[in-house]
C-alpha cells in the first residue's frame, strides 16, 4: 500500500518494479508466443515490401524502421522464457 501511495502518479512504475506485468509475463504463455509469431510475420511482410521500394529507387526509411521494430520485438518475445 505504501509503494502504491508513493508512486500512484508515476505512469511508468508498476508495483514490484518498472516493467508492465502484461509484458513481463506474456512471453511464457501461448498468447505471448502468438504475439511474437505475429510480430515476426509482420516484420517479414514489411521487410519484403521495403526491399521492393528500395529496388524501385523510392526507398522508405520508415518502412525499414518498422521492419526492424517488428522483428526485434518478435525475437525478444520468443527469446524470453519466464516459465
Amino acid at each position: 500500500m505504501e509503494e502504491w501511495q508513493r508512486y500512484q502518479y508515476d505512469p511508468g512504475h508498476y508495483l514490484g518494479g518498472n516493467i508492465n506485468p502484461q509484458l513481463k509475463y506474456a512471453s511464457g504463455t501461448n498468447a505471448g508466443k502468438y504475439f511474437a509469431a505475429l510480430c515476426l510475420m509482420l516484420g517479414v511482410i514489411s521487410g519484403i515490401g521495403t526491399v521492393f521500394t528500395f529496388i524501385e529507387g523510392t526507398g522508405n526509411i520508415l518502412g525499414l524502421l518498422m521492419t526492424l521494430l517488428f522483428i526485434s520485438v518478435g525475437l525478444t518475445c520468443f527469446g524470453d522464457n519466464k516459465e
